[in-house]
């Protein structure tokens, strides 16, 4: 069967030219009411019987007709916008390229354009030129228009010229729209976005240039808790670090919002996954300071991670003053603590660790089910600057070895087990890697001592049979190093003497750092 409309009344049809069915004109008034806006279909039980020709029903759906009003004014308007993009189009060519000269005629011979939406999301010419980083021919733009003007917005996502520029990082532009209408950076896009929290989702000078003049020029008290939130994260997550000092310093109790963590631990999270970011606490000298303003690029990592180190230590003394957190014994503020260790260990943050641990010492030995200690966790990431904190803690040692997870793994049965493909990369090819595994399993070895290290797990594995086992691959390229011995051997000394450099270099300046000596006496390279 098929459903046609005719005269807006439903007629039904055979395809053999049978009878034809017409409903009543009062019997369809009725119904067309009940029905409207809803689907006209006939129902598969009520099709004819076998053997006449059928066709699956088609769907109508009756709407609301619109009034005659609303059809012209829509019309109208799409009307207009089209003869104003057709009149104008001279004039976003010219903003596209950046030629004032000639978009500077055209606004002579029309000079009704200068606001007129010019794009598909009714953008005007200051949008485009903005966009397109056009600054000369922004800057002269600006000049002819009312501060109103520049506050138009496109119907898409309701951006400003000024969003446009914060989008392109342009700092000239964007001074030049500020300064003539100062309400700008406080004006949001349809989904409340500030111009000022628009800029913080990119990295590199230039926007960080532009985050650093929109935040000198948004009144802050105009920033809500939640944007002010946001800035202070996104910051953090774009490696602006004196920025986000900056922030601190003036609304010191942010972190703290309503009493809860939550925001400064994700803070310090974000940082203690950044090993790169953070530097030593001494701020740069008086010539590194000349260096940077000569050399910016140069100097400008020092920094940042002088200022990320700065950061962490504010971070962690806004979190040290709510009053429980001096119970360390608090199991749910003990499971924060070691979320933060085992995200800087896994990564190697030793920085992070130490203004941690200059703060709270008792965190060196803290451990649970989950990760085990901080040590067990270098061990099974392979973080040798972050294990060689172990020596400091003397024979705390012994009882942070014997912790064994809920397989009954202790710490050389981690020892035994491969490393993570990034760290077990560190070095080419499969020898010198069996060799830095072999060392590390050696290292552990002197330090669990003989009873754990034939200690069996759950499934019946000691550490040596569990190496082995995970170590299978590159034992067979153990045959290479007999082959071409000589070679190999002295690859495997300057590893060793690399290893040694390193602890050597570990135990001087970390110690220094937490006010004691690392004895790296029974340290086992080779």
């Amino acid at each position: 069967m098929e459903e046609v409309a005719i005269k807006g009344k439903p007629r039904l049809i055979k395809e053999d030219n049978e009878l034809v069915t017409i409903a009543s004109s009062k019997i369809f008034s009725a119904s067309a009411k009940l029905l409207e806006g809803l689907c006209f279909c006939i129902p598969q039980e009520t099709r004819p019987e076998a053997g006449i020709p059928q066709q699956e029903a088609v769907q109508i759906t009756l709407d609301e007709p619109r009034s005659d009003s609303e059809n012209k004014t829509n019309g109208s308007r799409d009307r207009e916008l089209r003869e104003c993009r057709a009149l104008c189009a001279p004039l976003l060519q010219a903003a596209l390229k950046g030629d004032w000269q000639a978009g500077e005629a055209f606004l002579k011979k029309n000079p009704h354009c200068i606001a007129l939406p010019i794009t598909k999301e009714q953008g005007t010419a200051l949008h485009t030129a903005a966009a397109a980083e056009r600054t000369t021919f922004v800057k002269e733009l600006v000049k002819l228009m009312s501060p109103s003007d520049l506050a138009l917005k496109t119907t898409s996502t309701g951006s400003t010229a000024l969003i446009c520029a914060a989008r392109s990082g342009c700092v000239p532009i964007a001074q030049a729209m500020v300064e003539k209408n100062n309400e700008l950076p406080c004006i949001r896009t349809n989904d409340g976005t500030t111009p000022l929290g628009l800029a913080t989702n990119w990295q590199g000078p230039r926007h960080k240039n532009m985050v650093w003049y929109l935040f000198s020029v948004t009144p802050y008290q105009q920033l809500t808790t939640p944007e002010r939130i946001h800035l202070l994260l996104n910051t953090i997550s774009s490696d602006m670090f004196d920025i986000t000092l900056r922030i601190l310093k003036i609304d010191p109790k942010l972190p703290l919002a309503n009493s809860t963590r939550d925001v400064v631990w994700y803070a310090l999270g974000m940082l203690a996954r950044k090993p790169l970011a953070i530097g030593s606490k001494s701020p740069l000298s008086t010539w590194e300071r000349c260096l940077n303003a000569c050399f910016n690029r140069f100097c400008n990592k020092a920094l940042m991670r002088t200022s990320a180190h700065q950061l962490v230590e504010n971070l962690w003394k806004g979190f040290a003053v709510l009053p429980e957190d001096k119970f360390l014994s608090n199991r749910a503020l003990a499971g924060y603590h070691m979320d933060l260790l085992a995200e800087a260990a896994k990564v190697g943050n030793v920085e992070f660790l130490v203004i941690l641990l200059r703060s709270c010492p008792d965190l060196i030995w803290q451990n649970d089910e989950r990760y085990g200690s901080l040590f067990h966790i270098a061990i099974s990431y392979r973080r040798e600057n972050v294990f060689a904190l172990i020596y400091e803690i003397g024979s705390i040692k012994d009882s942070l070895a014997s912790f064994c997870d809920e397989n009954k793994n202790n710490m050389l049965h981690l020892a035994g087990h491969l490393a993570p493909s990034e760290r077990l990369d560190i070095v080419p090819g499969a020898a010198l890697q069996m060799q830095r595994e072999l060392l590390w399993f050696k290292e552990i070895e002197q330090i669990v001592g003989p009873s754990f290290a034939n200690m069996e797990n759950s499934n019946k594995c000691t550490p040596k049979d569990l190496f082995r086992h995970k170590h299978r691959a590159l034992q067979e390229a153990v045959s290479i190093m007999h082959v071409h011995g000589r070679k190999n051997h002295n690859s495997g000394c300057l590893f060793s003497f690399h290893m040694a450099c390193l602890l050597m270099k570990i135990r001087n300046r970390y110690s220094r750092e937490l006010g004691f000596a690392i004895d790296m006496s029974h340290v086992m390279i080779a």
